[in-house]
This record gives C-alpha cells, sequence and structure tokens, in this order.
C-alpha cells in the first residue's frame, strides 16, 4: 500500500471508532490490528504531538489518600494489597502505622 492508502485506510477506522461504545483494545481486536499504530496514526492523522493530550482527564488513574481510624483494632495478619498495571503490588500490613515501605512484583 501507498502511504496515503494507509492514512486514508487508518482515517476510516479511527472515524468508525468514534461512533463505536467500545475500547481501543477491543476495537482493534475487531480489527485485526494492534494497539501501537493505532495510536500512531491517532496521533499522526489529528497532528498533535502528545498521545496524553488526548486521554480524557476523567479517566486517567489517580490517587487518592486512604485512611484508617486510630482506633481501629485490624485482624493480627490484616494486609492492604494495591495492585496496579505491570504487575505492581503494594502490600502494607494493617495497624503498623507506616508508610508504603514495601512493593513486590508479581
Amino acid at each position: 500500500m501507498f502511504p496515503t492508502q494507509d492514512a486514508q485506510l487508518w482515517a476510516d477506522r479511527l472515524e468508525r471508532f468514534e461512533h463505536l461504545d467500545i475500547t481501543v483494545r477491543q476495537f482493534c481486536l475487531d480489527e485485526g490490528v494492534s494497539q501501537a499504530p493505532y495510536y500512531y496514526w491517532r496521533r499522526k492523522l489529528r497532528g498533535r504531538t502528545s498521545a496524553i493530550a488526548e486521554v480524557p482527564a476523567e479517566s486517567l488513574a489517580k490517587f487518592v489518600p486512604v485512611s484508617f481510624p486510630a482506633n481501629a483494632q485490624p485482624e493480627p495478619r490484616s494486609v492492604m494489597t494495591v495492585d496496579l498495571p505491570g504487575g505492581i503490588r503494594f502490600e502494607v500490613p494493617a495497624g503498623n502505622g507506616a508508610p508504603c515501605s514495601e512493593a513486590s512484583r508479581s
């Protein structure tokens, strides 16, 4: 395919995606393409320099403070676990009052 045909193909794909209520992952699976070219062509055809500018703010992950009452008595082996993308897991034993100090990769 010539580059202009590639651009037209992706312009058509991106237009179709705009009218669907599915994730990029599902759309790419349905189209038989990987997500990397999707983001490449979206950025290229929209003329933007940063892909993060195209992501709605409400869909970005956010950290929120978590606190427990000072008088709460946790179970002896209680652990708060936070799983993050990429296999990162934080485990904090309850009741020790220490900040997140232990991280492990699953």
